[in-house]
């Protein structure tokens, strides 16, 4: 049983065990067509992932049930603004202008430096990134503070959208540094060592250093009153004991995989 499936079935065991009652209400619940984005940890197709867990188990305090469009990250906002089925639109980060109602955050993304931790590479800002090759996701360079003003210390760089590649090319010695969302880049890690078996020893020391601040993802409804259902329920103590557990679930299998570390500077140069 690979880890991957281990969560899911802990994911499944922890939803019942918080929202047994809400549960049985969900055969009464509203259907809330969302758009959301096809990624690791985010939403999967027939998978049951990081924050697709969190947004479940809070629908099901609302007595909602979420049903998922996936499309690739950033389109799916605009197929939300364009498309009059669907109701909400997730994983939404500023500084986005969307229209609509924006819940309170549910979830934080942290975008960072990862690597195999080696002797004498222990970055810890962008100069320690000079003459390196670095990775990183599409548009970082315009969203991530300092990054483009760094680019020109580093050896080589490029921005790659299928963002399982960059864990493939950190694994095999192509790249030194992706610069990514932290549970992002390790679900891919774990996937890529679950697949190839010499890969596994690279997962002890593949390290994720905090160097931005946390982002907070919002949803956004067309209904404010479904917008503030949510809310309220996200306030409950129970969603929070949930949200807290399904964050822990992820950090359990790999304690050292985040370098204890002040965050840098925010990303500044």
């Amino acid at each position: 049983m690979t880890l991957y499936t281990k969560r899911i079935i802990l994911s499944v065991a922890m939803f019942f065990l918080f929202f047994n009652d809400a549960a049985k209400a969900q055969e009464n619940a509203k259907i809330i067509r969302v758009s959301a984005p096809f990624l690791s940890t985010l939403f999967q197709r027939n998978e049951d992932t990081k924050e697709a867990s969190i947004l479940n188990g809070i629908g099901a305090l609302c007595q909602m049930k979420f049903d998922y469009s996936l499309a690739p990250f950033g389109r799916h906002v605009e197929i939300f603004l364009s498309d009059d089925r669907l109701d909400a639109v997730s994983s939404v980060l500023l500084p986005a202008q969307v229209k609509g109602f924006w819940t309170k955050p549910y979830i934080g993304y942290q975008n960072g430096f990862i690597y195999l931790e080696k002797e004498g590479f222990n970055p810890r800002h962008y100069d320690d990134l000079r003459d390196k090759r670095v990775i990183a996701f599409v548009g970082a360079e315009a969203y991530l503070p300092g990054l483009k003003d760094n680019i020109k210390k580093f050896d080589q760089y490029s921005e790659v959208a299928n963002q399982y590649s960059h864990v493939q090319l950190l694994f095999a010695d192509r790249i030194d540094v992706v610069i990514a969302e932290k549970y992002i880049t390790l679900m891919n890690a774990m996937k890529l060592s679950s697949d190839v078996e010499r890969h596994n020893q690279r997962m002890s020391t593949l390290r994720f250093l905090p160097f931005y601040e946390t982002n907070p993802g919002h949803m956004v409804f067309k209904d404010q009153g479904l917008q503030q259902r949510f809310d309220a329920c996200l306030d409950k103590p129970e969603a929070k004991a949930f949200i807290k557990e399904t964050e822990d679930m992820f950090n359990q299998d790999y304690p050292n995989y985040v370098v204890p570390h002040a965050l840098s500077n925010g990303g500044k140069p």
